[in-house]
């Protein structure tokens, strides 16, 4: 005899559904691990397909599973569900901007803990030194200017992905949040020595095709309209959704930085360099307004760790 026979009534009622609950928010975990893995952005369509299957929606709530999933992800794997804004996109016919009613979330880093968010961070040094085969911090060679001396690739593919991610969408934000193909393919070719031609190393994609799939991942958008005159395709990128949470404002910042060789200042720093770091922010600020909005980027100017200096009495 069954533990359900044995209790019988309404408490085998309860204890099945709580088992279905328990069972369908495992389900709903793996899943949102598995389409992170794969860059697919999570949505209740997806989720419904993989995790609930046969199961009625009205049965097992939805917005009560995804509450208990995102507690799991956060208090296990140190994940956090981050639900992006509704995907705007344009009729090529009409070439006017229209919403998407479709919601959709992905997984961010949800350690609050500052010694332990040091640390995951830290894997980076890791993950760049596999990039190559070569230690590049050893040899200190100047690989632009003599192709013999180029390092060798590793085999990391989802690495290589990133980082040809973030050289595209840095050249997107610097260009206003929108750039013309054959200009972004120009900037490849003569400023970066990317072959537009051939694939790209360890992803053996054609640059086109690899802003393609960065355009599927979400992190630009890829939008194709009709010339009025000859009816020619345009094909214009601007920042998508995930690539303004993922390569936000201040992972912009940062990168220009290291760039620029400009570090932050604290109250030992000189005037000049405030004054130096001020007039960076500045420049930087008037770039990043065009992506991500006025507002934010004047709180950046509001809340900049340069601290003010008082004058000589």
């Amino acid at each position: 005899m069954s533990d359900e026979e044995y209790v019988g009534g309404n408490f085998s009622q309860i204890q099945i559904r709580d088992n279905l609950f328990d069972q369908i928010v495992k389900k709903v975990v793996r899943s949102i691990l598995a389409l992170n893995s794969n860059n697919t952005v999570i949505t209740r369509a997806n989720l419904q397909k993989l995790a609930w299957e046969e199961v009625s929606l009205a049965r097992v709530n939805f917005s009560k599973v995804l509450a208990e999933a995102d507690y799991i992800l956060k208090d296990v794997y140190g994940f956090e569900l981050y639900q992006l804004p509704k995907k705007e996109m344009i009729d090529p016919n009409t070439g006017k901007k229209k919403e998407s009613s479709t919601q959709g979330w992905i997984l961010i880093n949800g350690i609050t803990d500052p010694h332990l968010k040091f640390a995951l961070e830290s894997q980076w040094d890791v993950q760049s030194l596999r990039l190559f085969q070569s230690e590049l911090g050893d040899q200190n060679e100047d690989y632009r200017n003599n192709k013999l001396k180029y390092p060798t690739l590793g085999s990391d593919e989802q690495l290589v992905l990133n980082g040809f991610a973030i050289v595209v969408m840095s050249i997107i934000i610097i260009e206003g949040n929108h750039i013309l193909e054959h200009e972004l393919m120009r900037y490849l070719s003569e400023y970066l020595g990317i072959s537009v031609t051939r694939p790209l190393d360890v992803l053996n994609l054609l640059p086109v095709k690899a802003l393609e799939l960065l355009d599927k991942y979400e992190y630009v958008v890829r939008n194709v309209t009709k010339g009025e005159v000859n009816h020619d395709e345009n094909v214009e990128y601007s920042i998508g959704r995930r690539g303004k949470v993922e390569f936000n404002r201040d992972a912009f910042i940062q990168l220009m930085r290291i760039i620029y060789d400009e570090n932050p200042t604290d109250e030992t720093s000189s005037e000049d360099a405030i004054e130096r770091e001020k007039e960076f922010l500045k420049m930087i600020s008037a770039t990043l307004v065009y992506t991500f909005g006025p507002e934010e980027i004047d709180q950046e100017l509001v809340n900049a760790d340069a601290p003010t200096t008082q004058p000589n009495s």
